[in-house]
């Protein structure tokens, strides 16, 4: 009796152990960080208006965002500057200090994605800890509470360079999510960044007006009354064009560069002429130098004027000839306000360049193969093979391909389409230099 009271209480034990629930399943970074998005969709509202106070570059200012859905619209006044960004339809958009509206090219194949994601466990305190490795060697890590997963902290490294965005303050959110209300930031270079919400409507109606892609705020390039085409006041050598630029009276050299994002001044340059500086920031392209915004309150290009226009300071500063001085780059803000034809000379050591209304049609010869081109956030680029198109650093240092074969003429645009006339060969550099640029005799 008693062996067979062991047996059915052995049997019984083994029963037991195997209907005892299994191990779960170890957590992984892929699983981690869908479950997230899932969860953040989830708890979102269909609609938000968020106000924020901003401390960035030295300036301090307000943002509102507005979000309905998967569109989302975004004003942020800093300092004297307002600048807009969004997306609409999935086509994220963004407007500049100086009042142009950017559409950026939808380029599926040029968005970065994760080549690896790790998820360690940290003590003290303990954290969650996602790395993943991008595409484009963006290295970025986000910290979790093991509590409720929510993110305490956000890491980013690229090119040797990590800026640090630590989150607290925290609400309870749309959904019962923990959302942080202070979002601290810096960078190995000393820059500081503070984002604070002062104000959360979540369900807040939004319409359709506010989530619109704007258009621009205002017309930055300005050609003569009745004048559809103008001569510019502008020298080419083996592909490099050199551009007077007249800024409160004083003549200066810039480049023209249709790889710049914006206009470039050396900050010594600015100085001399009394520009006012806003803001300041450490950048790091072709070594680390010192950042600010100027405004230039007149600034003409030939017969050209534009007015009251925002440039960034970067230390360009190339002696070309013994006359001639380049202290800026003119890039995408005033290329977006005219088309340029440039006819090359026989030997391309010469040629002349024409700025033309960009509602006027373009056109332009070819004497060689030619790369259709499109437009982008940062001037034309070519589709096709190498073009006479500058792609210039925002820093000193421009690479310019230079034509090498018999005349042709080159059109660009950064709005319209545009041709190009042929491939190039020699690449020719600019060097950067420390050494101010001294202005006197300012009339």
């Amino acid at each position: 009796m008693l062996s067979k009271c062991l047996a059915v209480l052995a049997l019984l034990s083994l029963l037991g152990q195997g209907v005892a629930p299994a191990q779960a399943e170890p957590l992984t970074a892929a699983a981690l960080l869908a479950r997230e998005e899932a969860a953040d969709r989830a708890a979102r509202p269909a609609s938000e208006i968020i106000d924020w106070w901003i401390t960035e570059s030295g300036l301090t200012g307000t943002e509102r965002e507005m979000r309905r859905g998967d569109d989302e619209s975004a004003t942020l006044n800093l300092g004297p500057f307002t600048t807009r960004r969004g997306k609409l339809g999935g086509r994220a958009w963004r407007q500049n200090e100086n009042g142009y509206t950017i559409v950026d090219p939808d380029e599926p194949s040029q968005a970065a994605s994760a080549i690896s994601q790790t998820l360690v466990r940290t003590g003290n305190p303990e954290r969650i800890v996602v790395t993943q490795t991008m595409s484009n060697g963006l290295v970025e890590r986000t910290f979790y509470d093991p509590l409720d997963f929510a993110v305490v902290r956000r890491e980013f490294q690229r090119v040797g360079h990590l800026f640090h965005v630590d989150y607290s303050e925290f609400h309870q959110g749309p959904g019962g999510r923990r959302k942080a209300w202070l979002a601290r930031g810096a960078d190995d270079r000393g820059n500081v960044y503070e984002a604070r919400i002062i104000s959360d409507r979540p369900g807040a109606p939004v319409d359709d007006a506010s989530l619109a892609i704007p258009p621009d705020r205002r017309t930055v390039v300005e050609f003569p009354a009745g004048q559809d085409e103008v001569h510019l006041p502008a020298s080419v050598d083996f592909g490099r064009i050199h551009v007077t630029v007249t800024i409160d009276g004083y003549p200066l050299t810039f480049l023209l560069d249709s790889g710049a994002s914006g206009i470039f001044i050396n900050p010594q340059a600015a100085k001399e002429l009394n520009l006012p500086s806003y803001g300041s920031a450490a950048l790091t392209q072709a070594g680390t130098f010192a950042f600010s915004r100027v405004v230039a309150p007149t600034v003409q290009v030939g017969s050209l004027v534009m007015h009251d226009v925002v440039m960034e300071t970067a230390p360009l500063d190339s002696q070309e000839t013994a006359q001639d001085r380049v202290v800026g780059l003119l890039g995408y803000d005033f290329i977006a306000g005219a088309a340029l034809r440039v006819t090359y000379g026989d030997d391309w050591s010469s040629g002349k360049v024409d700025a033309i209304r960009v509602s006027i049609p373009i056109k332009a010869r070819s004497s060689g193969s030619a790369g259709a081109c499109r437009s982008c956030r940062y001037g034309c680029r070519a589709s096709a093979s190498p073009t006479s198109i500058s792609r210039i650093s925002s820093c000193c240092a421009p690479r310019t391909r230079a034509p090498s074969a018999t005349s042709a003429t080159t059109v660009y645009s950064a709005r319209s389409s545009c041709a190009i006339s042929r491939s190039t060969s020699t690449i020719r550099t600019i060097g950067c230099t420390s050494n101010p640029t001294k202005i006197t005799n300012k009339p």
